[in-house]
């Protein structure tokens, strides 16, 4: 599912984590939004800054 990242829902986006769905979020153009978002269990950022990107964490996590 892609989620404008300025529209987030918190009650959506938990039940959506519960069931496993994969989120991604975009247009994050600053570190603390794309952290936070990353705390929260966001799969994947959509960003138009590549250093930004390049600098957060990456791989492959394991789902509980």
């Amino acid at each position: 599912m892609l989620r404008d990242q300025r529209h987030r829902d918190e009650e959506k986006l938990g039940f959506l984590g519960r069931i496993g769905a994969d989120i991604y979020c975009w247009t994050v153009n600053d570190r603390a939004t794309a952290e936070a978002l990353i705390s929260r269990g966001i799969r994947g950022i959509i960003s138009d800054d590549l250093a930004l990107l390049a600098s957060l964490p990456s791989g492959e996590t394991a789902r509980p």
